[in-house]
């Protein structure tokens, strides 16, 4: 008797266990909503955080307060060199392009700034920023102008409108 006992109980608990409990949603926005408000009071107001951080506030030494004040300074020092570095390599004529990548390389290297910027440019002249000469030539037509170099486009014209009598050369 008791086995028998013992494989219904055992058959009760395998289809209890197989049996997949199923949620709505407004059972889930419920459960949800629940241990939402349990986190809500285990937390401490805004007003609660604003006396609290006054109150630290409040206990820090003077020696505290002017280690921040330092820290603060160094930071603001440290803003202004950036500032005066990469001013000193838009001074020096460095390829808009490259200029992060000097001042990073620069930067790297131990020493007075503008001084390894010098010696860093010196051996690599690639960085600079590439003036291209404007070509000129002459015509070869008396203009009353003692051979005064013309830019391409100009002789160009020239050439163009040479018969021309309403072209200004």
């Amino acid at each position: 008797m008791e086995t028998e006992n013992q494989t219904e109980n055992v058959e009760t608990q395998t289809t209890e266990e197989n049996e997949v409990k199923t949620f709505t949603q407004d059972e889930v926005n419920t459960i949800v909503q629940e241990r939402l408000d349990k986190f809500k009071k285990k937390m401490p107001s805004k007003e609660e955080l604003d006396e609290f951080n006054t109150w630290k506030e409040s206990q820090k030494t003077e020696s505290e307060k002017s280690l921040e004040k330092d820290k603060e300074i160094e930071e603001l020092k440290l803003e202004l060199l950036k500032a005066k570095n990469e001013n000193l390599i838009s001074e020096s004529k460095v390829s808009p392009e490259f200029k992060e990548f000097v001042f990073s390389e620069v930067s790297q290297i131990e020493g007075e700034f503008k001084d390894n910027l010098k010696a860093y440019l010196d051996n690599h002249k690639q960085y600079l920023i590439k003036e291209e000469p404007v070509k000129t030539t002459t015509t070869g037509y008396s203009q009353n102008v003692a051979n005064t170099p013309v830019s391409e486009e100009k002789a160009y014209l020239d050439k163009k409108y040479a018969n021309n009598p309403y072209y200004k050369k």
